[in-house]
């Protein structure tokens, strides 16, 4: 309910960092993670680098996918312009803020403390 920290979550410039947890249908290469981690080509232009890595703790997802710049639906047209389909995609983090154990259709009120860090980047 608060458009001025939304804003500065989501708008590009701040780099919030927004780490999804991915399924994909295969193994990415480590020359297609390097791609990932350099930018990839995507039809609106090439996105900033991504930071990626396996995870195996997370079942059914098998990377985590670290971006800052939230185009619609990137992760996504990042992983099919190599070829790969998303199965599962979930945002586990944005900015200092981790989903932890929050469930699905859940919510929580953000603590004074983190609307401060969030608005003080």
């Amino acid at each position: 309910n608060d458009g001025d920290l939304a804003y500065r979550l989501t708008h590009p410039k701040f780099e919030h960092e927004k780490e999804y947890f991915v399924q994909t249908n295969g193994k990415l290469r480590k020359t297609e993670i390097k791609k990932l981690e350099e930018g990839i080509k995507l039809d609106d232009g090439v996105t900033s680098p991504a930071q990626v890595r396996e995870v195996s703790s997370a079942p059914p997802y098998n990377y985590s996918v670290t971006i800052h710049e939230g185009k619609k639906r990137q992760v996504r047209r990042m992983l099919e312009a190599l070829g790969y389909k998303v199965l599962a995609l979930k945002r586990v983090r944005m900015g200092s803020l981790s989903l932890g154990n929050l469930k699905e259709g859940n919510i929580r009120e953000l603590s004074v403390k983190e609307v401060r860090t969030l608005v003080s980047k």
